[in-house]
């Protein structure tokens, strides 16, 4: 019989559980305390306190709790199943698999164990066991609607759309108002590409949940993917009504500010989504508006911005130019002194015409020129003229005599940026016998006191470091005068030690293969003397994706069978240069692995010394051949050659010979050249053939000064946009190159029919595959070549950067 004191607590937790399932939780949880308090290891009372507390969300107490019952009870089947939610809330997804399993030891029939089980499983990452358990918990439970919208998320996880939509519909047939799966079932709808239904599906589960933050963020970005931007901000700027700290929210708002035409606004939300939260997304946003941004008006906030933005880098330096310049721009000092430059030009003005009294402390105070100059080369003449009228000036104020000239340290500053970026733009300014003299005259009596061991001024070395490599010079970095100022010091590291670390890093790149084509030679020697491109700042390191990921977010309607799931990649980046090339591939792609080669060993050189000094790891160098590299026996997962078969003798040779080593089901990236978008670049290439123009680097400075004269009257005027005019190895590369071939888009077709390769897509900006989406829109995956080239007719630009594409090897 039982006692009363055992009746006692049984009615107390009889009374406790009522308040409990009245949803009275504070009154339960005093009441199970109470039990305890009596009867410390009653298994009941720990149990259902635990449930309390998983109510509550305080999950660490909930399993401390519900463990305790346990202990006293293991066959306590209910206390696993609760336990197993608390550690899948606390994100302990392995111990709540286990707790299933023990359930399903114990009492393999107990209600929902299948779906709980799932569950974990789903956390982690086990998505095909998941499903299997959703399954088995259908069979019991054909209206199961907790299993019915899980199985849904397992198969969204797996990227199989369409069946989770299915088991989306069969939840919602249960309980038609369940917010999460019309937003799920949007979910889905939305990586279909059935965007209208997708945004019903949403405004459906925002009509049940209008605080749906979830459904309103992904309701927005369906509304601008349809290009309804006005509509698309409105929905964002209500999740940032509910949630002002939502960054990408904040980031979208921005973005769609930028679309809208207002600059302003955009960058204002990009700063207020970088200042609550500094990572890539809020970076790369801010960077992708501030580089469209033409200040007109100062800013010393924005200006600071905006010097970190370019100096750390959070985007493509180069790309941030213009923006840049604008800045600059609004520098009275600096604007004086452009336009008495470009006025005066082709002559160059004296020191004490180009700055008139203290305007060269004034121009040296402008942080955005000096961020400028040691970050890119410029690409503008204006900016141009006035640099190399500076470089002059700066050569007269050092006079004839072997005097010691004074420099203030804001001065000096300005000197070193100024010789920094003559060493970026491999001295491409040209200068008259008289000025070429001098400035010899200027190194020579610098070395003379070097070899005398005298001290020497840090005018000189600035200004002699603007004419010439100090790496050229012997023993520069042991001169007398040190501790050099800072800025000094910066720039024999630039000109000084790097290099000496570039001829270390050449002397002991590998030679995988022989160097015997006679175009490959001459191409080689170019590059020898040129290594291309020179490039200083390489955005910072972003999160790496799977290979397939990343095809997908560039080509989402492309047709492409996805590589087998490697965790390692071998790639192939034929013909890297300067390694600008293979260090993004290694940014982007999970897991790989690559084989970076190139016919410059000083290009590898300096290649190896900027991976080295970013701390990347899994780049190897090496000199070859393209057309021997089959004896190397390798073979590779993915393949890049942007650039690089339009100079070989016979690039579709040199093409067969790269899908030679492609695996099959492997991925190729090629960049050619484009007959339509290169005609100016023909007619320079003419006009310098007329003039029998050699290909030397003065040769290139003295020419490339006549055909910058030759575009002020109108002429080829299309070259002062072109980036590559404004380096000298740039210049080569476009106007003096040994050997270029241009391609037509029938032709590159014929060659993937010839090589077995299917087009995936071309790499283009989106506003233009947007105007090709709206010219050709039967063409959902954008590999049409016919289409492609009847676009190309129309619009000759299109391709003035390269056809750049990626295809795939047919199995």
């Amino acid at each position: 019989m039982e006692t009363n004191q055992a009746g006692a607590l049984r009615n107390a937790i009889g009374s406790a559980l009522a308040q409990h399932q009245a949803g009275r939780l504070a009154e339960a949880a005093a009441a199970y305390r109470q039990i305890l308090v009596v009867d410390a290891k009653n298994s009941d009372a720990l149990h259902l306190l635990g449930v309390v507390q998983l109510q509550r969300g305080q999950f660490d107490a909930a399993i401390d709790l519900i463990g305790k019952a346990i202990a006293i009870d293991p066959a306590y089947a209910s206390a696993f199943v609760n336990r197993s939610h608390a550690l899948q809330g606390a994100g302990r997804y392995a111990e709540a698999l286990a707790d299933c399993d023990r359930v399903l030891a114990i009492k393999p029939d107990l209600a929902d164990i299948h779906s709980n089980r799932g569950n974990a499983l789903q956390g982690l990452h086990r998505y095909e066991e998941a499903l299997a358990s959703y399954d088995r918990e259908l069979a019991v439970q054909p209206g199961h609607l907790g299993a019915l919208y899980n199985r849904g998320n397992a198969l969204q996880n797996l990227h199989r759309y369409a069946e989770a939509l299915t088991s989306y519909d069969r939840a919602l047939a249960v309980k038609p108002d369940f917010a999460e799966a019309l937003y799920n079932r949007g979910v889905s709808l939305q990586s279909l590409e059935r965007n209208e239904e997708a945004l019903a599906s949403y405004d459906h589960a925002l009509a049940v949940k209008p605080d749906y933050i979830e459904a309103l963020s992904n309701r927005g970005r369906v509304l601008q993917s349809a290009k309804r931007y006005t509509e698309a901000l409105a929905s964002h700027q209500k999740v940032l009504a509910l949630r002002p700290e939502q960054v990408e929210d904040l980031v979208n708002c921005s973005r769609l500010h930028d679309l809208l035409g207002d600059t302003q606004m955009a960058l204002a939300g990009a700063r207020c989504a970088w200042g609550l939260q500094d990572s890539v997304l809020t970076r790369s946003n801010l960077f992708a508006i501030l580089k469209k941004c033409r200040f007109s008006a100062s800013n010393p906030e924005i200006e600071a911005l905006a010097i970190r933005a370019m100096s750390e880098p959070w985007g493509r330096p180069e790309e941030a130019f213009d923006a840049m310049l604008s800045l600059v721009r609004l520098d009275k000092a600096v604007e004086a002194c452009m336009k008495r430059a470009s006025g005066a030009w082709p002559e160059k003005l004296s020191a004490r015409e180009l700055f008139p009294a203290g305007s060269l402390n004034a121009v040296a105070k402008c942080r955005p020129l000096l961020c400028l100059l040691e970050s890119v080369p410029s690409r503008d003449l204006d900016l141009e003229k006035f640099l190399d009228a500076a470089r002059r000036a700066v050569l007269d104020l050092c006079g004839d005599a072997d005097g010691a000239p004074a420099m203030d340290e804001e001065g000096l500053v300005f000197c070193c940026a100024l010789a920094k970026q003559c060493y970026i733009n491999e001295y491409v300014y040209s200068c008259d016998d008289a000025e070429s003299s001098r400035a010899q005259a200027l190194r020579d009596r610098l070395l003379v006191r070097c070899a005398e061991g005298l001290p020497v001024p840090a005018l000189w070395l600035t200004t002699v470091a603007s004419y010439f490599p100090l790496h050229t010079l012997p023993a520069v970095e042991h001169t007398p005068g040190l501790p050099w100022p800072q800025a000094v010091a910066g720039l024999l590291l630039q000109q000084v030690s790097e290099p000496l670390a570039e001829r270390q890093y050449r002397d002991g790149v590998p030679r995988l293969t022989g160097v015997n084509d006679r175009v490959s030679l001459l191409v080689r020697q170019q590059y020898e003397e040129n290594p291309y491109p020179r490039w200083t700042r390489c955005t910072a390191q972003k999160k790496q994706l799977p290979f397939a990921e990343y095809l997908k977010q560039r080509f989402p309607r492309a047709a492409f069978a996805p590589p087998g799931n490697k965790r390692e990649l071998d790639v192939l980046v034929a013909g890297c240069g300067t390694g600008l090339h293979p260090i993004r591939a290694a940014q982007t792609y999970a897991g790989a692995r690559i084989l970076a080669i190139d016919l410059s060993l000083s290009s590898l050189g300096y290649a190896r010394r900027k991976t080295l000094e970013l701390g990347i790891g899994n780049i190897d160098y090496a000199q070859a051949d393209i057309m021997e590299l089959a004896s190397t026996k390798r073979s590779f997962d993915v393949i890049e050659s942007v650039g690089v078969l339009h100079h070989m003798a016979d690039p579709e040779a040199g093409w067969r010979e790269l899908c030679a080593l492609l695996r099959p089901g492997g991925f190729m990236r090629v960049g050619l050249y484009s007959e339509a978008a290169r005609r100016d670049i023909v007619a320079a290439r003419k006009w310098i053939a007329e003039r029998k123009g050699a290909a030397g680097p003065q040769d290139i400075i003295k020419l490339r000064h006549e055909l910058i004269t030759v575009m002020a009257a109108g002429e080829l005027a299309s070259l002062a946009s072109t980036a590559d005019f404004f380096t000298t190895s740039e210049c080569r590369d476009l106007l003096f190159h040994v050997h270029e071939q241009r391609f037509t888009l029938p032709r590159i077709n014929k060659s993937l029919e010839a090589l077995g390769l299917s087009l995936i897509g071309f790499q283009l900006p989106a506003d233009t595959l947007s105007r090709y989406a709206e010219r050709f829109p039967d063409d959902r995956s954008m590999t049409d070549m016919g289409n492609w080239d009847t676009f190309e007719h129309q619009n000759p630009q299109t391709f003035r950067a390269m056809y750049q594409f990626w295809m795939q090897k047919r199995i």
